[in-house]
């Protein structure tokens, strides 16, 4: 039983490269299926036993400006999430992260992201508008329920064009350690 076992992580040692390069492509065809984008990772490479790197990533909205754009991710995988199959992030390192949402009228390069469960916000201060909180809440319950606890950016910016406004924001670092900002 020892030596089966033993065999199978050799060889997934030996086969690591394909096994990523499977995995990247699945990925890409999984986000492009579920969204009307263009996501594009430009390469793949182990760093170690558990540590992948991924550069040159892009997601692109059809017809509309690049949305995200970064250098490169370095990413620690839990060993026992490997063994088992289902990969799940201890670890995330960005570099140079750039979040550029552009708005023009009806026209925008964010809003596939939205979750739409069929109802509109519904906005308790005033007649007619939408609830701006609740809208932000939902961003954000899904972008950090996809993030592991240990989330490090280096160099992230975030941006936000509309017509009547204009939205710059320059972080040198941002740390997300055990859920806390």
């Amino acid at each position: 039983m020892l030596g089966l076992f033993l065999i199978l992580i050799i060889a997934l040692f030996a086969f690591r490269s394909s096994l990523l390069s499977y995995t990247v492509n699945r990925v890409v065809e999984k986000v492009e299926g579920r969204y009307p984008v263009d996501f594009n990772i430009g390469n793949a490479a182990f760093n170690g036993l558990t540590s992948v790197v991924l550069s040159d990533i892009t997601l692109v909205p059809h017809g509309q400006p690049q949305l995200f754009k970064t250098d490169s991710v370095h990413a620690t995988v839990s060993f026992r999430s490997l063994i088992k199959g289902r990969i799940v992030l201890r670890e995330l390192n960005v570099a140079n992260g750039y979040l550029t949402a552009v708005k023009n009228g009806d026209q925008n390069n964010f809003s596939f992201l939205i979750r739409k469960d069929g109802t509109q916000p519904v906005d308790t201060t005033a007649k007619g508008g939408r609830n701006y909180g609740e809208l932000l809440n939902r961003v954000l319950e899904t972008a950090f329920d996809n993030v592991p606890d240990q989330v490090h950016f280096n160099n992230l910016n975030v941006s936000y064009t509309s017509p009547g406004r204009v939205i710059d924001i320059k972080m040198p670092f941002l740390t997300i350690e055990e859920g806390k900002i």
